[in-house]
């Protein structure tokens, strides 16, 4: 009987062990599981974040090339009516020069010039 006892002392301790065992793997399995979906989720949470940041940026980044498009566009537009105005003044310059010189060999009295 004592035998008995015996084997029934270690199979209950192994028992108890292999219980044991088998409640903290499940206890780990849990908390690991539990502890891997917080961190998927928080790595989706922080790469929506990043990706949204990188979106403003990238619009921000956009809208600014723009203006700076636009803004060198005029200042290259401005320039050129600039140009065009001063072609536009020399050749007015040239015809009121040659008005007033026409008007200069009339002579005073408005009539032929006394050259003629």
């Amino acid at each position: 009987m004592d035998e008995i006892n015996l084997l029934l002392k270690i199979v209950g301790a192994a028992l108890s062990t292999a219980g044991i065992a088998w409640g903290v793997y499940s206890f780990l399995s849990k908390r690991i599981d539990k502890t891997r979906v917080e961190i998927v989720s928080r790595i989706d949470r922080d790469r929506d974040e990043i990706f949204s940041r990188l979106d403003d940026i990238r619009d921000d980044y956009l809208r600014r090339a723009e203006y700076v498009a636009d803004r060198e566009r005029m200042e290259t537009r401005i320039s050129d009516l600039g140009a065009e105005l001063r072609a536009g003044f020399g050749g007015l310059t040239q015809r009121i020069d040659s008005v007033l010189a026409a008007l200069a060999s009339r002579g005073p009295g408005g009539g032929p010039s006394p050259r003629m």
